[in-house]
């Protein structure tokens, strides 16, 4: 068998949300969790590779969880996403808005949503901050998206676009680099009726050319590699269109905003959750 590469670390619940969706990004293929007592936990984080591996021990060491308590181990490879399936529950994305595999009913209300995923990465499940607070500004934020275009910048699982079509925008699409999300990505739009209204493509944001233009965009990205976009985007926002940027630390928001600005954005609102913020952005007038 082909060997991974194991991160295992100790570290607070606080530094584990913050460390995740970094790891992410790095390519983590499976995590596992366990709490030693109410203020710590041990993590096992898994990559392909000994070189991501190496990069998201960095990324703890440096920037998050400065201390010598973090190790990289070759591990015999197996199904770790498997592993983390059998552990998964329903989230709640927003107040009546819940994601769930299709054999995992959540307790449903009777005008509540449910968009069903197949879990086969650990973003795009709900169950991380960034992924719900993108969720809740898409449908909470006053703006309707009835009959709206949207487009989804590393839609990951598809779940944003899934939102955008089911709280009734006309066309969604979602742009996703890895091409190892594709077959997860056409299993999630079949779940949720195979709507026309959904289309995915993998590739770049170049890969859908610079014509169309959305009414919403949404990115729920990491700063370091959703900043180089923010330019795009302006040019594919529609009049009175709004930017959704999910992803960032609290502590990289006034960068965030500053970079927006630049890009010709102006912050229109915004929440947190934990360590995360999200900002809602429009045209900055001249």
């Amino acid at each position: 068998m082909r060997e991974h590469y194991c991160v295992h670390c100790i570290v607070t619940q606080e530094e584990y949300e913050i460390a995740v969706g970094r790891w992410y990004a790095l390519g983590m293929e499976g995590c596992e969790e366990a709490p030693l007592d109410d203020a710590t936990i041990e993590v096992k984080v898994y990559f392909s590779n000994a070189g991501a591996a190496r990069a998201a021990s960095e990324e703890l060491r440096q920037n998050v969880h400065r201390d010598d308590s973090v190790s990289v181990s070759p591990v015999v490879n197996e199904d770790w996403n498997a592993r983390w399936r059998m552990s998964m529950k329903p989230a709640l994305l927003a107040p009546s808005w819940w994601v769930a595999p299709p054999w995992l009913p959540p307790p449903l209300a009777p005008d509540d949503k449910w968009i069903k995923i197949e879990p086969k990465m650990a973003f795009g499940t709900g169950h991380h901050e960034t992924t719900r607070l993108a969720a809740r500004m898409l449908v909470d934020s006053g703006v309707s998206l009835v009959g709206a275009s949207l487009l989804d910048l590393g839609t990951g699982s598809g779940v944003l676009c899934l939102v955008g079509a089911t709280a009734g925008a006309d066309r969604c699409v979602g742009i996703e680099i890895d091409r190892e999300c594709r077959e997860n990505l056409a299993e999630n739009r079949l779940l949720n009726g195979g709507t026309g209204h959904v289309s995915f493509v993998i590739g770049s944001i170049d890969a859908i050319g610079k014509e169309p233009r959305f009414n919403t965009i949404v990115m729920n990205m990491i700063h370091t590699e959703a900043a180089p976009l923010l330019a795009a985007c302006r040019c594919l926002l529609a009049k009175y269109g709004q930017l959704i940027w999910s992803g960032i630390l609290c502590g990289e928001k006034v960068r965030a905003i500053s970079d927006a600005a630049v890009a010709g954005f102006a912050l229109m609102g915004e929440s947190t959750e934990n360590e995360w913020w999200c900002g809602r952005f429009g045209e900055r007038k001249a």
